[in-house]
């Protein structure tokens, strides 16, 4: 666990809901913002608490054999679905892996696991679904299929608002049902199925207001936060990572025009996958959960090119457009694959190197400045880094409120003012007098990304009015020369 890791800030809200026995329903541990606030997470933040209250040690072991296990129903669910063997046992272990490759940055603690698993049983349920829909009674098809889907949609609604996901993939079924068996007497029970999911998802105890998180009022705070950003945008996001989800996205396209049976619900899906990473480069994991599914499901209806054929057969695949598209993005998928290898062949002796030089993490829980803070018996407002935030909430919110946070349940005015005090300028140092900010937290230098401290730490150490009075490893500590702590920063300044 990091510093900035969710996993703190949500444990943070799941103690703050088990405490007030409520949910909270505006900006919690912030003292720049009062805004309102849906805790879409709320579930999965008290399931989180409840790891997190066994202690720092314990709790992070219990958190990360989770992490452990979702992941690994995420990526076994579908692989384990259809029985593989000869070469394409092969195909599906290399597209598995690649999958688990492409999304292994969101390998986190966080709500966001939840939703990946959610993700996976909707995608299997579907295609299952689709199997028998035809075949079921209107009572069956309303206990088996309808009820379950509003009970999975409200518990995955009340876990993660990943839940857009679900929705998106079911108007998508429903619509390339309807394009591609218009007359079915099975496009109304598609549809039925997405008006079900609608209704799971507003059984929260936000009702239909649930709704706005999708709607935020605060794009640039999420325009500045790296994992929101487009994965093609500049810094690019993780090239191999990126480029393994190409390959899942290429074999799943190959395995779908080979189908004979294929369904235009799941190319709707593929587009929808890869315009969701495009968007956003947090997406890549949900993305590429949807195109090995896809492929799996595809790959297992290809039939193989037979050893012998009858003397009146001709059975040539170049013969059709299809198959030679489909032809050349395996190429390009092999090919493809064959440069990951290559690149982590030469990259990670590279990266181990580079990883052992380093002394010590720039991203190491701040834990000697809870310690400071709280032996000092410093209370009140703190101004604090958006990196630090998460683990200072889980340690400090009980004696004192901080400036930004991860939850990102604050307007963009917030940003503004967090890039003027940081410049060290006598507006932003007005800021903090105004604010009655008696206490700056900062974080350690990180060198991967930046050649110097910010300005602010720079004024803060020279200025009359406060005192350096913690310099550690994990980041600095100032305070105003106030009465209430004269005896630190006396000290301090000897």
């Amino acid at each position: 666990m990091t510093a900035d890791s969710d996993f703190y800030a949500h444990a943070a809200v799941g103690r703050w809901i088990v405490e007030h026995h409520a949910i909270p329903q505006s900006t919690l541990f912030l003292w720049s913002a009062h805004e309102s606030w849906i805790a879409h997470s709320w579930l999965a933040e008290t399931a989180i608490f409840g790891i997190a209250r066994v202690g720092d040690s314990a709790g992070i072991s219990i958190a990360l054999v989770l992490e452990a296990i979702i992941l690994i129903a995420v990526f076994a669910i579908p692989f384990f679905a259809r029985r593989q063997t000869g070469s394409k046992l092969l195909l599906v272990v290399a597209a598995t892996g690649l999958c688990v490759f492409a999304g292994s940055s969101r390998f986190q603690v966080r709500p966001e696991l939840f939703s990946d698993l959610a993700l996976v049983v909707l995608l299997k349920a579907l295609i299952r679904l689709r199997r028998d829909i035809s075949a079921l009674e209107n009572a069956q098809f309303l206990q088996r299929r309808l009820l379950p889907i509003i009970a999975l949609f409200a518990l995955w609604a009340n876990l993660h608002g990943g839940v857009i996901w679900g929705l998106g993939i079911l108007a998508l079924q429903f619509a390339g049902e309807a394009l591609q068996t218009p007359r079915s007497a099975d496009v109304k029970r598609w549809a039925q199925l997405a008006v079900a999911a609608w209704i799971g998802t507003i059984l929260t105890p936000f009702g239909i207001r649930y709704y706005s998180i999708f709607f935020p009022v605060n794009p640039a705070v999420f325009a500045s936060i790296e994992e929101w950003t487009p994965a093609l945008q500049y810094p690019f996001m993780s090239i191999p990572a990126l480029a393994a989800a190409a390959v899942v996205t290429l074999l799943a396209i190959s395995a779908w025009l080979r189908n004979p049976e294929r369904r235009w619900a799941h190319a709707l899906w593929l587009v929808l996958g890869v315009f969701a990473m495009l968007l956003a480069r947090r997406n890549i994991l949900a993305a590429s959960i949807i195109s090995l599914t896809v492929f799996l499901e595809c790959v297992e209806r290809i039939d193989n090119r037979p050893e012998i054929l009858p003397d009146d057969a001709e059975w040539d695949p170049a013969d059709t457009a299809r198959e030679r598209t489909a032809r050349l993005v395996t190429l390009a998928a092999a090919g493809s694959i064959a440069a990951l290898l290559a690149y982590g062949v030469v990259r990670s002796p590279l990266a181990a190197f580079a990883a052992a030089s380093q002394s010590a993490s720039p991203d190491a829980v701040p834990a000697g400045q809870v310690d400071f803070l709280k032996s000092r018996r410093i209370t009140g407002r703190i101004f604090n880094d958006y990196n630090n935030a998460s683990y200072l909430e889980w340690k400090l919110a009980d004696r004192n409120t901080f400036f930004i946070d991860g939850l990102n349940a604050y307007p963009d005015a917030i940003l503004a003012a967090s890039q003027t005090v940081f410049t060290g300028s006598d507006e932003g140092l007005a800021y903090l007098d105004r604010n009655g900010v008696n206490c700056v937290v900062g974080r350690r230098r990180d060198p991967r990304f930046e050649r110097r401290y910010p300005p602010l730490y720079h004024t803060l150490t020279h200025d009359p009015r406060w005192a350096l009075v913690y310099a550690g490893a994990d980041g600095p500590i100032w305070i105003r020369r106030i009465s209430q702590y004269e005896s630190l920063w006396k000290k301090a300044l000897r």
